[in-house]
This record gives structure tokens, C-alpha cells and sequence, in this order.
């Protein structure tokens, strides 16, 4: 009988855990890139009998060394999530009858140091809610006040909602990479979190409809495109405001406020479905010692509203996409960006995306090949319509 090879069983063993339905899509690709990238280029043509204890330590000191191409640092996080792949796959081999015993079970996997949550300040808070296309500033308060994710943000409905006793419940997510997957939140922690007033103020602004619609839908109906908050709604107000940041960071700074506040931990922690206080302790703990009573609630509130209520209108936005720039200038994203390259056009690079000043959009004078496409025959002037 032919030895079942490690890169036989890993492809059965990713396929059961498939079928489980335990896992996230996430999860499940996080782990089969470890399998392809890390774990089978070392040990796929091996026998799973055959592989020892020393093998899989020799395999885990080497992942170790491996540098991050851009930062030099030992990717400490990645290896330990191979060594976890492994170790997961060869007890489940245990399990099976395959193996007698787990070859990983005794090889220690290093934990990398943890990192710790920055102070945001009412300055910084404010000024993000500001930038916010006013269309999008209800969801981006209200994800920030409640410490929703981005996820469970856009899948809350109006019976997650009690303004009698002043709570809004989080009893559910709709995962970024599986658009038609609804399931409980991460961890399966349903939270209720205490209606803050800013909070309290914007929902009841807001049209309302029936218990099981959406509090915050799309302009065509359904939950929110993650690709399109990002693209036109997030990274906009981080050019306009000049911040950096990502969108799992509203949950922070809703952690940073509470801890502002002085409120207490344990309440906290509820607030935010953290079970493990020890894991809470280590990410905020330096803003505890350095924040914890510094902020009024009621100044915060008028802070927050006050910027609420600042108008971005659209024709004012300072930035506009590529694709956005090439139709008001009337050329091709090729010719746009051979504008750029040739320094006529600047552009702000957030992220992925590549942002341009609309202002600018009128000074550009396009060089002759650009005139007849974009203008007309012997126009030097772009109209910006």
C-alpha cells in the first residue's frame, strides 16, 4: 500500500475542514496559503509516517529566520501561524489513524511580542468625522461609538436597537470576503452596547423602516460594498484629513474613548466582547496608565456633534479618484496616468488607491497629443464639468 504523503492528507484534511462549516472563508484560505506557501515546499512529497519531531523543529527555526521583504523584521507571526496549521493537520492525522503520535505536539511555537493599541485623540476623532462624506458620517459615528466592526457595522438592523433602555445590540456579521454570508459575530459573542447620546441623536435622525431593515443600506439597497466604503468613502476623508488610517481602527478608538473616559474595565471589555482580560490588559494597557479620566463625556459629545454637522458637500471634496479625474478631463486612464508620469498631474497614493486634487484638474494644460482626444483640435484648456 502506497504512504499517504503529507500533501495528499493536506488536501483532504483542507476539504474536511470545508465541509465542517466551523470556519471562515478567511480562515480556511489563510490556512491553505500557509499550506502551499510554507508547510508543503518542505514536507509535500513526505511520507506522514515518516516525519519526525526533529523535522518539523528544523522546519520551524527556518521560518523563523525568514525576513519580511519590506521591513527586515522576522515574520514571528506568520511562522507561528504555519507552525499552528501543521500542528492542527497532524492531530487530526492522529485522530484518524494515520499517525500513532503528533510529531509537532512537543515543538514549541514562539510567541511574538504583543502589540499595543495607539491613544487617539479628540482631535484626531473629530477631524475624520468632519472629512466624512456626509452620506456615510450616521454609519461612520455610530461604527466608531459602538465599536462595532466593519463587518457587524453593516449588518445592523433596526430591532438591534433599544432606545427605551438605551442599548444597541451586535448579535451579528456580514464577513468582507463572503457578501452573501450572514453569521454570528467573531467568536460567536453577541455584545450590548450602551447607546451613547451622539449616538442616540444620529439613529433617531435617520428615516428608520421596519425591525428587520437595514439601519444603514446601500444607495441601491442591500448592506454596504466594503470595496466601495474604502475606495470612495474612506480613503477621501483620510486624504481630506490628512490621517492615517484603517477602517478596524474605529473600534479602537472606541476602546481609546471609553478608557478616556474612565470607565471601567470589566464594563469595557463586555462592551467590546474581549472573554480574555489578560489579552485586553496587553493591547491597551499603556493607554490605560497614560489616558484613563482625561476627557469630559459632555465636551466630547458637543465635540463630536459639532463635527457631525460639518457639511462636506460634493463639489467640495479635495480629491477625486483616477477614474473620476479621467472622465471629468475626458482622456483614458492611460493618458491620465502618462500625465502623472510626466509631472502635469500630482497625485496622493492612500493605500491602494491613488487619489488626485480636483482643484488642479482646471490647470492642467494637456501636451499635444492629449488636446484633440480630451478638448478639440488646438484646445489647450480641460473644461472640469
Amino acid at each position: 500500500m502506497q504512504p499517504v504523503t503529507l500533501q495528499d492528507f493536506a488536501s483532504r484534511w483542507i476539504r474536511y475542514r470545508e465541509g465542517e462549516g466551523r470556519l471562515q472563508k478567511t480562515t480556511l484560505e489563510r490556512d491553505w496559503s500557509l499550506l502551499r506557501g510554507q508547510i508543503l515546499p518542505a514536507f509535500g512529497q513526505k511520507a506522514l509516517v515518516q516525519l519526525t519531531a526533529e523535522d518539523v523543529r528544523n522546519f520551524y527555526a527556518s521560518l523563523c529566520q525568514e525576513l519580511n521583504r519590506r521591513t527586515g523584521i522576522p515574520q514571528l507571526h506568520t511562522a507561528r501561524r504555519a507552525g499552528a496549521v501543521l500542528h492542527k493537520m497532524l492531530e487530526d492525522a492522529v485522530n484518524l489513524g494515520l499517525l500513532s503520535n503528533n510529531p509537532a505536539r512537543r515543538v514549541p511555537l514562539v510567541k511574538p511580542a504583543e502589540t499595543s493599541a495607539r491613544p487617539y485623540s479628540l482631535e484626531e476623532i473629530t477631524t475624520l468625522i468632519r472629512s466624512t462624506r456626509d452620506d456615510f458620517k450616521p454609519f461612520v459615528l455610530v461604527s466608531i461609538l459602538t465599536g462595532a466592526r466593519f463587518g457587524e457595522a453593516r449588518e445592523l438592523r433596526w430591532h438591534d436597537v433599544d432606545l427605551e433602555r438605551g442599548f444597541v445590540y451586535v448579535r451579528r456579521q456580514r464577513p468582507t470576503h463572503e457578501p452573501t454570508v450572514v453569521r454570528a459575530p467573531k467568536r460567536g459573542i453577541v455584545r450590548a452596547v450602551e447607546m451613547m447620546d451622539p449616538v442616540r441623536t444620529v439613529l433617531t435622525s435617520l428615516p428608520g423602516g421596519s425591525p428587520d431593515d437595514l439601519i444603514f443600506p446601500a444607495a441601491g439597497g442591500g448592506p454596504i460594498d466594503p470595496s466601495y466604503f474604502r475606495r470612495y468613502v474612506w480613503t477621501p476623508a483620510l486624504a481630506r484629513s490628512g490621517l492615517r488610517l484603517k477602517p478596524h481602527e474605529m473600534r479602537d478608538i472606541f476602546v481609546s474613548l471609553l478608557i478616556a473616559f474612565g470607565e471601567d474595565i470589566m464594563r469595557i471589555a463586555r462592551q467590546t466582547g474581549h472573554r480574555n482580560l489578560a489579552v485586553f490588559f496587553s493591547h491597551y494597557a499603556h493607554e490605560i496608565r497614560r489616558t484613563s479620566g482625561t476627557l469630559s463625556r459632555t465636551e466630547t459629545y458637543d465635540r463630536l456633534m459639532a463635527a457631525y454637522h460639518t457639511s462636506v458637500e460634493p463639489a467640495n471634496l479635495g480629491y477625486v479618484s483616477v477614474s473620476q479625474a479621467a472622465k471629468l478631463l475626458g482622456v483614458s486612464w492611460g493618458w491620465l496616468f502618462e500625465l502623472i508620469r510626466r509631472g502635469r498631474l500630482p497625485a496622493v497614493r492612500q493605500g491602494r488607491v491613488l487619489l488626485i486634487p480636483r482643484d488642479r484638474l482646471k490647470e492642467v494644460g494637456l501636451p499635444r497629443a492629449f488636446r484633440k482626444h480630451a478638448a478639440g483640435k488646438g484646445s489647450n484648456e480641460i473644461p472640469v464639468r
